[in-house]
């Protein structure tokens, strides 16, 4: 195996409304090193070889596209979201890409059992999704931590539904966010999480739209309702 050990790279196109990306490499060296499949440390071989690139341009068009990509673009604003699966709390094991094209904007919010704002904030969004599912809204609560701060099982995510007057099929079971927030960036606050967080996809092509802690959404958007009135058609 060759890694690069010299050279330098120019950005000569970085282009945020059409994703067009140019590069430039410069007096490349790459030298071949050992690669063991269990190794933490991979050394150089010794007479090993060595191969030079005086000039390499390269590009690609990195643009979100009007479809869902499976594999997705990226997990930061404006990226197109990869397919994930998580088991709502009826038991059900769902894909986020089961309904592209099938909504208009799809709502992840994050919560606990442990969050009293949450707790608050759940009655509002559920009679949001009531009054605007028939426009194409899905949503889906993310349940993260119990209420002791901890991973919590599925039988706490089914108390948790009941008690919070949520459908079991819309309430997710994701202990700690570790697949919402590997799928997308929560942009944390000072290191740390806000709950309840908010985030907007596009259902045509599960784009990134919103983030309810991200400075560049509260510079496009007001507030949680700018996204949904803007992909909702209203």
């Amino acid at each position: 195996m060759l890694i690069p050990t010299d050279g330098e790279i120019e950005l000569t196109t970085l282009d945020p409304d059409t994703g067009r990306f140019d590069a430039t490499i410069r007096g490349a060296v790459f030298k071949e090193i050992a690669f063991f499949t269990k190794a933490t440390y991979l050394p150089f071989v010794k007479d090993g070889m060595l191969w030079c690139q005086y000039e390499t341009k390269l590009g690609a068009d990195i643009a979100s596209t009007d479809e869902c990509i499976p594999w997705g673009t990226g997990i930061r604003l404006d990226d197109n979201v990869a397919d994930f699966t998580m088991q709502n709390c009826a038991g059900d094991f769902i894909n986020l890409h089961d309904s592209c094209g099938n909504q208009k904007a799809v709502w992840m919010v994050a919560t606990a059992g442990w969050c009293p704002a949450c707790k608050e904030y759940m009655p509002q969004v559920q009679a949001a999704y009531e009054a605007n599912k028939a426009l194409g809204l899905e949503v889906w609560y993310v349940y993260g931590e119990n209420d002791n701060y901890a991973r919590p099982t599925m039988a706490e995510c089914v108390a948790y539904a009941t008690r919070s007057d949520l459908p079991l099929n819309r309430v997710f079971l994701d202990p700690s966010w570790d697949i919402l927030y590997s799928k997308m960036d929560p942009y944390l606050v000072d290191g740390g999480l806000l709950l309840p967080w908010d985030g907007i996809m596009d259902g045509k092509n599960m784009r990134y739209k919103y983030a309810s802690t991200s400075v560049e959404s509260q510079n496009t958007y007001v507030d949680i309702n700018g996204p949904l009135t803007e992909l909702l058609g209203q």
